[in-house]
């Protein structure tokens, strides 16, 4: 069967999953597919080891001139077209990734919303110690005084962790019940950009996001760590992690 149409699918779905510019819920919808799509070529080909294994002899029929059957010959084709489609799925999202890293902020503000890194491990957010964040009430200055980043996150659900003296903060934003969490960082009367956990999975190396302060500050990243402390530094140079206020 021609495989055209459902590679150029894959294609489509790859760019929405892995690329710029998709909402949560596109990316979300294409992994979702992307995943779909893996799941039933892997059955169609285990389908067909096992009707050739059954057809064929124990030892593979040898030609004349030497050379296995033409089933035996079929294998290292099958896997070598698996080993591209792999291929290609890795060298998109990297792509994706260096891209996302390498843009050049422009002059204005401009917030950069990153995504968990495709490379990194990740954890269920279950697994980490994030919700002992939310053990207390929530009070005012829990809830950023600037536009908020989602219209589906209730002013209830922010937990302020960190503020810096000119007044760049970091929070913690719960969606869908505590199923997704956000990292929130905002600029006094200005703007909020935040990056968020995907299917349930939080990045063993941080949630993070980078905001572009204006002038010569350069970017600022706002990181929450499974551990439940938080880092709030210019992006040039590591600083210390400071523990959330509880913990």
């Amino acid at each position: 069967m021609d495989q055209a149409p459902n590679d150029e699918r894959m294609r489509r779905l790859q760019l929405l999953a892995y690329g710029v510019g998709a909402s949560d819920a596109e990316r979300a919808a294409a992994i979702a597919e992307l995943e779909l799509i893996r799941r039933e070529r892997a059955a169609g080909e285990a389908e067909r080891e096992r009707t050739d294994a059954a057809g064929a002899p124990t030892t593979p029929a040898m030609r004349p001139d030497g050379e296995a059957s033409d089933t035996a010959a079929a294998k290292p084709l099958k896997w070598a077209i698996a080993a591209g489609t792999a291929a290609l799925l890795i060298g998109v999202a990297v792509g994706w990734q260096v891209g996302a890293r390498t843009a050049v902020p422009e002059p204005s503000t401009v917030a950069v919303s990153a995504a968990p890194e495709l490379d990194a491990s990740v954890i269920p957010i279950a697994d980490t110690a994030v919700s002992r964040l939310y053990e207390a009430e929530p009070t005012p200055a829990d809830v950023p005084t600037a536009a908020y980043p989602r219209d589906s996150i209730a002013p209830t659900e922010y937990r302020l962790l960190l503020t810096r003296p000119d007044g760049v903060s970091l929070r913690i934003a719960r969606l869908h019940g505590g199923a997704e969490v956000c990292a929130v960082v905002t600029l006094p009367s200005e703007f909020t950009a935040s990056s968020c956990t995907h299917n349930g999975m939080f990045p063993e190396g941080g949630l993070w996001v980078e905001v572009s302060l204006p002038g010569d500050e350069g970017l600022v990243r706002g990181t929450i760590l499974p551990d439940g402390t938080a880092e709030l530094t210019p992006r040039q140079y590591a600083g210390d992690v400071l523990p959330i206020a509880g913990n």
